[in-house]
């Protein structure tokens, strides 16, 4: 495991290379990344600037780019299938994306600032930054 350290500015990506050594790379979102996830040859990333990228490893070629929230995207899973993109937000609300096609396919709204989110079992577990509660959400 390797720190990077003696940024001046947040980090925007990471590459990771087949040897599995972490490279600093080109800046794919306006504001800071709040949270990323790797699996497999694709990274998914959560930022400030209310967007989630997804982005190949190895080449850092971004794929796709998830909109619709309205403040910054803080946290984001994928489901254990593979095939569910979970993004929690500041404006309240957990988006859930079809990791095939990027459409939004549900919006949970009426909550408080998401700041993390776990997905066990076809359960979505979320924290907030008001309420000091989890919540727990079923989905299909």
């Amino acid at each position: 495991l390797n720190t990077l350290m003696g940024h001046s500015m947040p980090m925007s990506i990471i590459r990771i290379n087949k040897t599995g050594q972490i490279q600093a790379e080109h800046q794919i979102h306006e504001r800071p990344i709040y949270s990323f996830k790797i699996l497999e040859d694709i990274i998914y990333t959560a930022s400030y600037d209310r967007s989630v990228k997804v982005v190949d490893a190895i080449s850092g070629d971004v794929l796709n780019t998830l909109m619709g929230h309205t403040w910054g995207v803080y946290t984001l899973v994928v489901s254990e299938d593979h095939n569910l993109i979970c993004t929690g937000s500041g404006d309240h609300t957990i988006r859930f994306w079809d990791k095939q096609t990027f459409e939004c396919l549900n919006i949970i709204e009426g909550l408080f600032d998401i700041r993390a989110m776990i997905i066990h079992e076809n359960l979505l577990y979320s924290t907030d930054y008001g309420s000091g509660k989890v919540k727990v959400l079923k989905y299909e």
